[in-house]
């Protein structure tokens, strides 16, 4: 996906102060665009819907949910939105522009430390929190949707699949299959903030075995099909030398029952401190001594 010159004209025409560069990334049909503002001095992001996706209305709806989001949510572990501009066909959200990289990339890159995934996992979980008590579910929680910025947070981003809660499915699945809970998937299902701390807990799991919960698949249909009736292999058999009650927790978090899920990412950073706060050891290295259970609220990373 990419914006044409005409659009980036047009884009001027409204925000006269911001110059675009290049395209960042995208996803749910909208692009990320760097920008400078020469009226401010500050590097921003710039989201707006892709050329192809201009006369989609669900693609229009979902900016203005992820703007409205990301207005309300103010939150150190949520990327935070600057303004948001409609006129005419033109949506543009205009975003603080954090220079890091994705966890997804940092999996890559080198193996995580448990201290280090649950730094992860718990700034997601306590910027969820936050989007949950605004009356929003992510939707689309994932390794690729979590960035670490250079003072060290972890940030969640990419609001495009947000939802208010509670929300019924419709015909339409929407989503990352390797993450979606069962309610998400079937039809009727109702979607509650337990529905993101499943995809929260498919990725604490996947940071501490380095591997998914369930053995993989290629065929995308049967990978979804997993998690509507699934036989996670348990993170006690793959990592045997985690904390009992990190463990537990993780497998709670993926219960594919909502009633025998933990029902909310409140209650999941907090029983993850306590799993961690005195089971789980230091990095070792002189500059990060800090647990995470004294690290949620600032600076996870």
């Amino acid at each position: 996906m990419d914006i044409s010159d005409q659009r980036r004209r047009a884009i001027h025409q409204v925000l006269p102060t911001l110059r675009l560069g290049k395209v960042l990334g995208h996803g749910a049909g909208g692009c990320v665009v760097a920008a400078d503002d020469d009226a401010s001095g500050a590097s921003v992001a710039l989201k707006v819907l892709a050329d192809d996706r201009l006369s989609v209305p669900y693609a229009r709806q979902r900016l203005r949910t992820e703007a409205d989001v990301l207005t309300r949510c103010r939150h150190p572990n949520v990327i935070e939105a600057i303004s948001f501009h409609e006129r005419d066909d033109m949506l543009l959200l205009v975003m603080e522009r954090v220079d890091g990289v994705t966890v997804l990339a940092r999996q890559h890159g080198a193996a995580l430390t448990v201290c280090e995934a649950c730094d992860i996992v718990l700034a997601a979980a306590r910027g969820l929190q936050c989007v949950h008590q605004h009356g929003y579910l992510h939707g689309d929680i994932k390794p690729e949707n979590v960035l670490f910025d250079p003072g060290g947070r972890h940030r969640l981003v990419d609001f495009g699949l947000a939802t208010r809660w509670p929300f019924k499915r419709g015909r339409h699945v929407v989503g990352t299959p390797g993450y979606m809970a069962r309610e998400a998937i079937v039809s009727g299902g109702v979607l509650l903030p337990a529905t993101d701390v499943y995809a929260l807990g498919v990725m604490a799991y996947e940071l501490l075995a380095g591997h998914p919960p369930f053995l993989p698949d290629v065929d995308p249909i049967r990978a979804v099909k997993m998690h509507v009736d699934p036989t996670p292999i348990p993170l006690m058999v793959i990592a045997p030398q985690l904390p009992r009650a990190l463990a537990d927790l993780v497998m709670t978090a993926i219960a594919p029952d909502v009633a025998d899920r933990v029902p909310s990412a409140g209650a999941f950073a907090d029983r993850l401190t306590s799993a961690v706060d005195d089971d789980v050891p230091s990095r070792g290295d002189a500059a990060h001594r800090e647990r995470p259970a004294l690290r949620a609220g600032s600076r996870q990373g």
